[in-house]
């Protein structure tokens, strides 16, 4: 099997997690315990998680494997952060990586990279990372949707409950910049809605912005067989026309799917352990059923409702944008 087409471990089972993903790419880069590889070097950060300016998380998530993309991704200052990265050096390694990318000197990603370091860390745009503005938007929103959550409890609205998710769909999207940094209080404001900050780090982060539209894209084929976004000629006739149909359904249903599959891998499973942030949407629920008068029947029918149009408005918004419009290519594509 040729780099190109390479298929990774587990892809094709029913059931896909953020926790199996991490687990199968370390099958997959096959370099062992306590080893990180970054190109053709193996390294043992051990040592250095808890200095990590990220945080150690990051370190900690990936051990075991082929970090190459994120190594040139996250870090704009390469030069500085290949220095650092050279005290931990071990050894090198002559097996091919999984990745078709080669970062060549003078290709096109790393020509761009330097352009970018020299804008972004310029007098006039003060560096990277979040402004102001940024938080104060992203503060606004996050209140905006508890507010309304408790309005809607109080008054007993589904129709400020329906405001209320679209509120929290919008907070969702904004607050996704925060767990690509170090860790701040303001990455769990996307624990508010039913998802998981540390899920994403993995599903968002690690997996679909470095391998993004591939077949190592847990975002694309997470929800494979039921949503196909790579061209494959085995889809059958209902994977390729009532899709269109059912799909805007599977927008509302996404993310109370994604939290039933979350308490699945904690309780039955036990494949993750549970994160005090994860018993935030269960709160939710307890504050609306007191606001409606200890009526569990009703307080569910509000926050499923909430949950399930901020789900609809961050996908629906999300594939508008870009993910996948006709010109972007995706793995199996004929090259142009």
């Amino acid at each position: 099997m040729s780099v190109e087409t390479f298929i990774p471990t587990g892809r094709d089972l029913l059931l896909k997690s953020s926790t199996r993903w991490l687990k199968f790419k370390r099958i997959d880069d096959n370099i062992g315990p306590g080893l990180w590889r970054i190109h053709n070097g193996l390294y043992d950060f051990r040592e250095f998680s808890q200095s990590h300016p990220g945080g150690a998380e990051w370190i900690e998530m990936t051990e075991g494997q082929d970090i190459t993309e994120a190594f040139e991704a996250a870090h704009i200052r390469g030069k500085l952060a290949g220095a650092v990265a050279k005290k931990y050096f071990v050894k090198t390694i002559e097996t091919p990586r999984n990745s078709p990318v080669t970062f060549d000197e003078k290709g096109f990603y790393l020509t761009l990279k330097k352009k970018a370091e020299k804008i972004l860390y310029s007098k006039k745009v003060g560096g990277p990372g979040p402004t102001l503005k940024t938080f104060l938007l992203q503060d606004f929103l996050a209140f905006s949707c508890i507010f309304l959550m408790i309005f809607a409890g109080l008054k007993n609205s589904l129709n400020i409950s329906i405001i209320a998710g679209l509120v929290l769909g919008m907070n969702t999207s904004c607050s996704h910049n925060f767990f690509h940094q170090s860790n701040t209080w303001r990455r769990f404001y996307w624990d508010i809605s039913l998802l998981s900050s540390w899920d994403w780090r993995v599903s968002h982060m690690l997996s679909h912005h470095l391998h993004t539209n591939t077949y190592n894209d847990i975002e694309v084929y997470g929800i494979e067989p039921f949503l196909s976004f790579l061209p494959d000629s085995r889809k059958n006739w209902i994977q390729r026309y009532l899709v269109h149909i059912y799909m805007q359904l599977f927008w509302f249903l996404a993310f109370p799917i994604e939290y039933v599959k979350k308490v699945f891998a904690i309780f039955v499973l036990q494949e993750q352990k549970l994160r005090p942030e994860n018993l935030l949407p269960l709160l939710e629920l307890f504050i609306i059923w007191t606001l409606v008068g200890n009526e569990m029947s009703r307080a569910f029918t509000l926050w499923i409702t909430m949950h399930s149009f901020s789900g609809f408005w961050l996908i629906f918004t999300s594939l508008i944008a870009s993910h996948h419009h006709p010109d972007i290519y995706h793995a199996g594509d004929t090259p142009r």
